[in-house]
């Protein structure tokens, strides 16, 4: 996790940001995961591939 989460500075229209390393046939359910994610937290969901 990165960004304003991680440095404890987020406020009420903060997304998520996290950042994964992950098969390359990740991608095609991308978004997807991008919906259940943000069920789970209610907010948005900024999912990074690790280069």
């Amino acid at each position: 996790m990165f960004g304003s989460v991680a440095r404890g500075t987020a406020h009420t229209g903060s997304d998520i940001d996290i950042l994964v390393e992950m098969d390359p046939a990740w991608p095609q359910i991308r978004g997807f995961r991008n919906i259940l994610v943000h069920q789970y937290f209610g907010v948005g969901v900024d999912i990074v591939r690790a280069s």
